[in-house]
């Protein structure tokens, strides 16, 4: 009863609910270094444990090979902090680009 998730399953978890999680705060706030790493703790104890917490287990992969892309062969994974610039920079080029938005005006006013 220990493995009731096979690794692939987990993967599909990890990418479709806790790498999503977090993704409306990343895009209103910059995210300490920290608390992004203890993020990513989780989502790796359970992409190679599953949900047991006591039990270690080795690293198949690294985890930078787990959050490059698909085509440079790797898992797909989100990479929480360059996801946390990019959504933060949207901000700023939705700005820049549209001096028109009533929330420009209060953040300059600022």
């Amino acid at each position: 009863m220990e493995e009731l998730l096979s690794t692939g399953v987990r993967l599909i978890l990890l990418q479709a609910v806790l790498s999503n999680i977090p993704i409306f705060f990343l895009s209103l706030f910059k995210i300490p270094k920290g608390i992004l790493n203890m993020i990513d703790v989780i989502r790796k104890r359970f992409l190679w444990s599953g949900p047991v917490r006591d039990r270690r287990k080795v690293h198949l992969i690294k985890w930078d090979v787990v959050c490059s892309s698909k085509k440079m062969r790797g898992l797909g994974v989100l990479n929480l902090e360059d996801m946390n610039k990019a959504l933060l920079s949207k901000w700023k080029w939705r700005g820049v680009s549209n001096p028109s938005l009533i929330w420009r005006g209060v953040v300059e006013a600022r």
